[in-house]
């Protein structure tokens, strides 16, 4: 009796040895989710889709796909995609805004983001890039990964001025031939924390109407068209029609607004002047945008 008691002992020591070498995870996998953060790029607070890229490394390393193109979705102020997290490993995340179903690639072996951007016309699209790439992310309870946005296209805006009022009345302002269309591509640092852009095929040729309703000069910088500016795609600068009226009389000028490319994320301002002898055009860079170079003022007689 005394043995077989020492051997049930044994075998409850032996399990109870054997149990405590186990690694068991018994916690529910838990869903990714990314939080924007607002940057100099992206004054106003985002609420649409992210397009999301994610590579997995293991202690080998070896880095393979975890996911492509995935859409993520807000969700009570964070971004979620019904992807979770591994349980061991790392991942790197590559992210754009909004999700495109095509036209979105990312190539692990040169880390470029390629973005092949549709002819927009007057239906424009803001579309954003991941300014870095979060790397070596790992899951923590409840963790919510920054994502930084930068704007793809440039964007043009205008003022007018006059130096006397109510004897200048704009009737009919053009700006001429933006690319809407082309290929955009990222390619980022190994540490994740740049990127070199660059464009290609860019075609469009379209032609917004800024002011197409009679509208009076004032003495002040005054806003004229899309309060956000005219989104196009990254080009060489090409010029405004206006159309207007001094004291009744009508005129024309075509204004080339610069010989310089309009570059990807700045936001260039041109601020027309109206006198009794010649338009000026001077470009500035305003509001959240990176700025942008200016050339000197452009006169047109």
């Amino acid at each position: 009796m005394k043995r077989l008691f020492l051997l049930a002992t044994a075998a409850i020591v032996a399990l109870a040895s054997c149990t405590k070498t186990q690694v068991v995870n018994t916690e529910a996998p838990e869903e990714i989710a990314f939080k924007t953060v607002a940057g100099a790029m992206t004054k106003a607070a985002y609420s649409g889709t992210l397009g999301v890229f994610a590579e997995y490394t293991d202690d080998t390393p070896t880095t393979t796909s975890y996911f492509d193109n995935a859409p993520f979705a807000q969700d009570g102020g964070v971004w979620k995609g019904s992807k979770y997290w591994p349980k061991e490993g790392t991942l790197d995340f590559t992210f754009y805004a909004p999700h495109m179903k095509s036209g979105a690639e990312y190539n692990d072996g040169t880390k470029t983001l390629t973005l092949t951007i549709p002819d927009n016309g007057t239906a424009q699209t803001d579309y954003l890039v991941g300014k870095t790439r979060p790397m070596g992310e790992s899951y923590t309870p409840d963790k919510k990964v920054n994502v930084q946005l930068d704007h793809v296209l440039a964007s043009i805006k205008f003022t007018v001025k006059a130096d006397k009022a109510s004897v200048y009345q704009i009737t009919s302002m053009v700006l001429n031939d933006t690319k809407q269309a082309g290929t955009a591509k990222f390619v980022y640092a190994n540490n994740g924390n740049s990127y070199d852009a660059s464009v290609e095929n860019a075609t469009g040729d379209t032609d917004f109407d800024v002011i197409s309703s009679p509208t009076s000069v004032l003495t002040s910088d005054e806003s004229v068209g899309e309060e956000n500016g005219y989104l196009v795609f990254p080009s060489t600068g090409t010029s405004v029609t206006v159309e207007y009226t001094i004291g009744g009389a009508p005129q024309t000028k075509t204004l080339y607004l610069s010989a310089d490319e309009w570059l990807s994320g700045k936001q260039y301002t041109y601020a027309i002047s109206f006198t009794s002898n010649e338009i000026l055009v001077s470009p500035t860079v305003v509001d959240s945008w990176t700025p942008g170079s200016a050339t000197a003022p452009v006169a047109i007689n």
